[in-house]
């Protein structure tokens, strides 16, 4: 595979080829989508989730940091198990999780300057627990059609 900055794209025909060939030569395998993305979150996927995150990051509007859930994991991820599942069945996400504590980062510049400063976004520890889980599910599904989403690759590579 060439890197997209490795080969120079004709993007018409390159695309044409590409799909032609995944069309042609696709993985036959089926897959039920409610299966593989809607089945009950696992206990290993919560303990997963949360021992990759990294430590000492910023609370969000709960005031809560991984840290806390970590001491606590055995005790906390039934719990969250639970709720995560509960969310999946339902469809109702806490509005809680959609809100951010916004803090201004300076960049570089003039400190009076307000276009030296960006954004960022400080969400709920557990929102962004069980958003990971489910990306993590995504990215799986993705990784069935190998020929497609893959990060940084020109679309000729898998011609």
């Amino acid at each position: 595979m060439q890197l997209l900055s490795e080969s120079k794209c004709n993007l018409d025909v390159d695309f044409e080829i590409f799909v032609t060939d995944c069309v042609n030569n696709h993985d036959t395998t089926v897959f039920n989508r409610d299966e593989i993305l809607d089945s009950n979150i696992m206990y290993n996927e919560v303990f997963k989730a949360i021992m990759s995150m990294s430590n000492g990051k910023a609370p969000g509007p709960d005031g809560i940091i991984i840290e806390m859930i970590k001491v606590a994991l055995h005790t906390l991820c039934p719990i969250m198990l639970s709720l995560y599942n509960k969310i999946l069945e339902t469809g109702d996400f806490p509005e809680s999780w959609c809100e951010a504590v916004i803090c201004p980062l300076y960049k570089n510049g003039d400190k009076n300057d307000v276009a030296n400063y960006r954004g960022i976004s400080l969400l709920n520890v557990l929102g962004k627990i069980f958003t990971k889980i489910l990306n993590t599910r995504l990215l799986n599904v993705l990784r069935m059609f190998k020929c497609l989403f893959v990060k940084n690759f020109c679309v000729s590579a898998q011609v």
